[in-house]
């Protein structure tokens, strides 16, 4: 009596679930290139250093708060 009902809402659950999923990877690869394509920007417009200076990220993080106070 009930097993319909139930198999209908697990089938839901499924069907859900592998939407989502879907979802997920396709924002995961849009993020991921979008994260590749802002560190390129930087590099771009972020002046070369000796390696003795300073971490690179540091460096980067330097150069998009300089790029980001410049176009303002």
């Amino acid at each position: 009596d009930q097993f319909e009902n139930l198999d209908k809402h697990t089938q839901w659950g499924i069907d859900f679930l592998e939407r989502y999923a879907k979802f997920v990877k396709e924002r995961l690869e849009i993020e991921q290139t979008y994260a590749k394509q802002l560190r390129n920007l930087v590099k771009k417009y972020c002046p070369k250093r000796s390696k003795d200076e300073e971490p690179s990220e540091i460096i980067e993080a330097r150069c998009s708060e300089t790029v980001a106070a410049s176009s303002e």
